[in-house]
């Protein structure tokens, strides 16, 4: 019951109750899941890379503003 309650909000009040992030994660959710469902060779492949490099800038910057490297 509470997740309908929490869907309606996100649908009629999703920029007041700041939650579009969370349908963004469910449509990148789906995207996932067609994948997985159709070509789940690549969707096991995508776990181990990641093709915007993002995630390794960001980890390396905060490895030197840490000091740890």
């Amino acid at each position: 019951m509470a997740g309908i309650f929490y869907g309606w909000i996100g649908l009629y009040y999703g920029g007041l109750a700041q939650m579009q992030d969370t349908w963004g994660f469910h449509a990148s959710g789906i995207q996932e899941y067609h994948l997985l469902y159709n070509n789940p060779g690549e969707y096991f492949t995508n776990l181990f890379r990641d093709p915007t490099m993002v995630g390794l800038i960001n980890f390396s910057a905060l490895m030197i503003l840490t000091g740890m490297i």
